[in-house]
């Protein structure tokens, strides 16, 4: 149940977020108040459980208070091939929480509306508290997102061109004709391109979601996966490339069948990929077993390649917990349980704690 809601956007959501600080921690709620800091500095949060689009001013300046104090994680030994658990969390996060915690790899959102992703954070996460991470930020390419930095305000279906649908399940979030040049160079190519807004943040790799936008160009654009993996391969030599990093990650979310329908080719330039819900529909609604079939038979294809399958199913129960843990480390996937599909929680399950 993807949704790209920013973890920084919580101060637009009524939430309360904490950021790791050298000297104290700093807490700001959803008026923009410093908590902990003596000081009290008002704002206007809307607490109304949904991205307006905007920050105020004194959100903003909040937030550059305490993102504000340099840290840099510096080199560390964690690799790809060390992860066995992760987290995934795009809205309503406590910094602190995702420090002290144990994953290695966590899976955020970078960008809060109208304002840049902060390296003095990412860094944080990276390797305090709880051990070393290694951060991947969310990146959706397949739809605009009218709560981003780049969308225009009088942009929707039709303006520009290449937005052409709206999706009925996400409000605000608008299908692209994502092969079309302008789209791509909000991805990536310019100082304020959404890849290099992330890499400039510190982060360690890219999850790229809405892959599955191919299906609904194929009838009129023969070529729509051809497109899809032209993007995702120029995304990833990209990011590489501006990173210095040729190990920078690159995940995509679900499309598992695409291994199948293009080959070995369309995992090649990838480390792995994030298949929602392999074994329970969000929530505790188990998958049928001819799903599960074609589940078992794609996501093995990419466990056959090398490559990392991130599996999150959304449970409540310990039985279901049981089940779908079991399943998913018998077919050597990175498992998640989350009891709840909007990502805004990190629960601490006794059976399934991250080591």
């Amino acid at each position: 149940m993807r949704k790209a809601v920013s973890v920084f956007a919580a101060l637009a959501m009524g939430g309360v977020l904490t950021a790791c600080n050298p000297d104290n921690d700093v807490v700001v709620d959803s008026s923009g108040r410093v908590l902990n800091s003596g000081s009290t500095t008002t704002g206007t949060g809307s607490g109304s459980g949904s991205v307006s689009g905007t920050s105020s001013a004194t959100e903003l300046s909040t937030f550059d208070k305490w993102s504000a104090s340099p840290f840099r994680c510096g080199e560390r030994s964690i690799t790809w091939s060390d992860v066995d658990d992760w987290h995934y969390q795009l809205r309503d996060a406590d910094y602190r929480e995702l420090a002290d915690s144990k994953y290695d790899l966590l899976v955020i959102d970078s960008e809060p509306p109208n304002a840049r992703p902060n390296q003095n954070i990412i860094d944080r996460l990276k390797c305090t508290g709880g051990g070393e991470k290694l951060l991947v930020s969310y990146l959706a390419i397949g739809q605009a997102e009218e709560y981003r930095y780049y969308y225009g305000d009088d942009w929707g279906v039709g303006n520009p061109s290449w937005i052409v649908y709206a999706d009925q399940y996400w409000p605000g979030d608008y299908y692209v004709r994502y092969w079309e040049p302008e789209w791509r160079d909000i991805l990536m190519g310019s100082p304020d391109s959404r890849v290099d807004r992330i890499i400039d943040a510190g982060f360690d790799g890219v999850y790229l979601d809405t892959i599955d936008g191919y299906t609904f160009f194929q009838d009129d654009y023969p070529d729509a996966i051809d497109k899809m993996q032209a993007l995702v391969r120029d995304i990833a030599a990209y990011a590489r490339a501006k990173s210095g990093n040729p190990n920078f990650g690159v995940f995509v979310q679900n499309a598992e069948e695409l291994i199948s329908t293009v080959g070995l080719e369309w995992v090649e330039p990838l480390t792995g990929i994030g298949k929602e819900e392999p074994f329970f529909w969000a929530t505790d609604d188990r998958v049928a077993d001819d799903m599960r079939y074609w589940n078992d038979l794609y996501l093995g294809q990419w466990i056959d390649a090398g490559k990392i399958v991130l599996s999150v199913d959304y449970v409540t129960t310990q039985a279901n917990r049981t089940s779908a843990l079991s399943d998913a480390y018998s077919r050597g996937y990175v498992p998640l349980m989350i009891s709840h599909k909007e990502l805004d929680r990190m629960d601490s399950f006794p059976d399934h704690l991250p080591d």
